[in-house]
């Protein structure tokens, strides 16, 4: 990882982790629904960010994956099957 990917990453988790209440677990009502203002007391371990981008010039579309500092290509892999198909 680059100088400038690390600083990037860091930067990536600090936002993350500061947006708790928003993006962190909830409590859950009867109906399995968060409680967005009942945030559990948790801290950011682990994160992937999937991105999509379309060139002004040609319409292409691409997608990037980026994730927390030393996260393992199979975890990442893993926290996005858990999150598509066991997500709780």
């Amino acid at each position: 990882m680059s100088d400038m990917e690390r600083v990037a990453t860091e930067r990536l988790h600090q936002l993350i982790a500061a947006e708790a209440a928003v993006f962190g677990p909830h409590e859950h009502d009867e109906d399995d629904e968060p409680i967005m203002d009942q945030p559990v007391n948790a801290v950011l371990q682990e994160w992937v960010l999937i991105t999509g981008w379309t060139d002004l010039e040609t319409g292409r579309m691409s997608i990037t994956r980026t994730a927390s500092a030393g996260l393992p290509p199979h975890h990442e892999d893993g926290l996005l099957h858990r999150a598509l198909h066991h997500f709780d």
